[in-house]
């Protein structure tokens, strides 16, 4: 008989589960003390999933959390990222092979799951803040040659690494790399790091015209890119 795994989830917001809740059985809400605690089996494995907001400081809360509550055989960092590579496609499954910490330019390697379907890899740079503009893409993707980018994965790297266990960065693309913001994401953050959607959303009205159909657009890459990357994860063997 094969055992039973626990598996940890973190991303950075809940919406990014909604795709593989669709696979869930036994859903178990959390008393934890992050934005998103939730308990579900699947294939006849415990799987955590734990958001608790964007950047290496609130995702190395959530790991902290985790792992103090419960014993994981292997952690997965999830969610939506940026496409550097001009051939990663909007709601393109995207699993990294090597992590890269923008500010200490320290990378380690990634974990593959095994038996799941064919998606693109390479590395991920990771950094706290959005990549706001094309030409920003394109000096990160010539200066580093990665293929995508986001704010948590080296942050939830270093966890797995300090509590000895293997990790995988299983990401979908929201923003492709001929895609840039017009609304400011950096300057919509509060002090602890969590976006605001009153700053966003103030934003957006002083700008109506470009700023509020971006949103809009964003929002539905943003559901269509949870529902792929639920579907993956589903098929996935860690």
């Amino acid at each position: 008989m094969l055992k039973m795994k626990t598996l940890l989830f973190i991303a950075a917001d809940s919406r990014e589960f909604a795709g593989l809740l669709r696979h869930s059985r036994a859903l178990e809400a959390l008393d934890w003390p992050v934005d998103y605690s939730r308990k579900m089996e699947h294939d006849g494995n415990n799987w955590f999933l734990v958001a608790n907001g964007p950047g290496p400081a609130l995702a190395s809360g959530a790991a902290l959390v985790a792992t103090r509550r419960t014993a994981v055989d292997a952690i997965v960092s999830t969610g939506f990222c940026g496409g550097l590579d001009p051939v990663l496609a909007p709601c393109e499954v995207f699993v990294a092979d090597r992590v890269v910490a923008s500010d200490t330019g320290e990378s380690h390697p990634a974990l593959r799951p095994r038996l799941c379907p064919s998606v693109p890899a390479g590395s991920i740079v990771c950094g706290d803040r959005v990549i706001q503009t094309v030409e920003e893409k394109q000096q990160i993707r010539l200066e580093t040659g990665a293929s995508a980018v986001d704010m948590e994965s080296s942050a939830v790297q270093s966890a797995a690494l300090e509590a000895g266990v293997p990790f995988y960065c299983v990401r979908v693309v929201t923003d492709t790399a001929r895609e840039g913001f017009s609304t400011d994401f950096n300057s919509a953050r509060n002090r602890d790091g969590r976006f605001s959607l009153r700053k966003i959303v103030f934003s957006a009205l002083r700008h109506p015209c470009a700023r509020v159909p971006e949103l809009f657009r964003l929002q539905r890459r943003s559901r269509q890119a949870a529902d792929a990357l639920g579907d993956f994860l589903a098929d996935c063997k860690f």
